[in-house]
Order: C-alpha cells, then sequence, then structure tokens
C-alpha cells in the first residue's frame, strides 16, 4: 500500500514538472475586482492599481476625471445614466496625435467598457479638438450600454479597433465616431448617433472611416444619416 502512495505521489510531481510554467501559475494569477469608490477614489488611481485583466467595477456617481488607459482591463459601471465619467476643468493630457480626450486608450490594450456615460464639459467650453473616447496605438475598444455626449469634437476616435453596441453617442460636434487606417475595424450596431445643434462645424457626419479603415455599420439610428469611407456593411434605420 505504502509504495502504491509513493507510485501515485511521484507521478503527480512528475505530470506538474512536464505543464507550462504559465499553467502551474494560473491559479495565482487570477484577475481581480477592484471597486471604486470603495477600494480606490478615482477610477484613474484604480486603474493605475490593477493588473492586467483585472475587473474595476465603478459605483453610482459623477466622476470628474481625465482617464488614461495602457493595460487591458473590464471597466463596468453601474448604468450610463448613474456612472458618469465627467471631463474635469481642465484636461492637461493629449492622445499621440496632440488631441484633449476624456478617456484614452492606448498602448496596444485591450479595454471592455459597460454602463458609463462618457461626457465633455459644458456647452460654453468646449476644447476645440476634444474626443469623448480615444483609441490609439493598436488598442481595441468594446464598448456596450454605454452614452458619449456633451460638445465633443469626435465622440470616438479610433486608430485601432473598436466595437460599439446599444450605446448613444450624442450632441458631437464634428463626427460622432471617426475610424482613422487601415489597421482600424469599427464595428457599430443598435447604436443611436445624433450631431449636435448648431454646431460651428458644417457637414457634421456620423460615422465616418477614412485612410483604409474598415467597418460594419449595422441597425442604427444616425442623424443627420451620414456614413463614408470604406465600409464593410452598412444597415442604417433613418
Amino acid at each position: 500500500m505504502k509504495r502504491d502512495l509513493t507510485v501515485a505521489i511521484v507521478g503527480t510531481v512528475f505530470v506538474l514538472m512536464l505543464l507550462p510554467s504559465s499553467m502551474q501559475m494560473q491559479t495565482s494569477k487570477a484577475a481581480s475586482l477592484i471597486t471604486v469608490p470603495r477600494d480606490y477614489p478615482t477610477i484613474q488611481s484604480a486603474i493605475d492599481a490593477a493588473n492586467p485583466g483585472d475587473k474595476i467595477k465603478v459605483l453610482p456617481g459623477t466622476y470628474p476625471e481625465q482617464i488614461t488607459i495602457s493595460k487591458s482591463l473590464t471597466l463596468i459601471g453601474t448604468g450610463d445614466r448613474i456612472t458618469i465619467i465627467k471631463a474635469p476643468a481642465t484636461l492637461p493630457n493629449t492622445n499621440t496625435n496632440g488631441d484633449p480626450y476624456v478617456v484614452d486608450i492606448n498602448s496596444g490594450a485591450t479595454v471592455n467598457m459597460k454602463g458609463f456615460t462618457v461626457s465633455g464639459p459644458s456647452r460654453t467650453s468646449c476644447p476645440p479638438s476634444l474626443i469623448g473616447i480615444s483609441v490609439m496605438l493598436d488598442s481595441t475598444l468594446n464598448l456596450d450600454t454605454s452614452s458619449i455626449k456633451d460638445c465633443t469634437y469626435n465622440g470616438i476616435f479610433a486608430e485601432g479597433d473598436a466595437t460599439i453596441i446599444r450605446t448613444n453617442v450624442n450632441d458631437y460636434r464634428d463626427h460622432g465616431i471617426f475610424g482613422f487606417g487601415e489597421d482600424s475595424t469599427i464595428k457599430v450596431s443598435y447604436s443611436n448617433i445624433v450631431a449636435a445643434q448648431n454646431s460651428e462645424i458644417p457637414g457634421q457626419m456620423g460615422i465616418l472611416l477614412v485612410a483604409g479603415a474598415n467597418g460594419i455599420i449595422d441597425h442604427n439610428r444616425i442623424s443627420p444619416s451620414s456614413v463614408a469611407g470604406a465600409v464593410a456593411k452598412l444597415t442604417t434605420t433613418p
């Protein structure tokens, strides 16, 4: 009996030695859940403390922050009516194109966001080229059941990939969603894209894909009903 037990132990150790080290350590690298403001007072401080793959839950409230994300994370709000990321009075940081933003995703990060409003400042103080969510440097945004509003120049600007579903992009002054570059793929479905009234910029466009960007634009309401660029599939509901 002792000999059988010894063989079993040796066999188990041998199998573990054959496993890749990443599999052996998997349990110690499980994603963590961080809650704002319970664990950290701001969304940015939670992002800074998180490890790639972590999930950040944001409780109801208005968070006056400019947010930068350079690691793959999941951000879950409590609903776009009650969880608001609002542009602060000053926006010191710019993306790689030099544009101010409320949220910027960069450095190849994949970010899942759901249940937020991303809001610009008041209509009387719109920065000239403000972007609601900026997706840069081969990054990916997956945005679900959210809103972007209040005097953004471009609601979403992506030089990476963006999948947008069940989202309202309202009150943009130039483009609701702008995809740029042949490495950019934009997918928009079941969303509402509505331009600002009396914008100082003529010829507003709901969705624009240029410089080789591709997209699937399917089952959306766009007003004014304008989509242009290298669109792979287009279905709009006026």
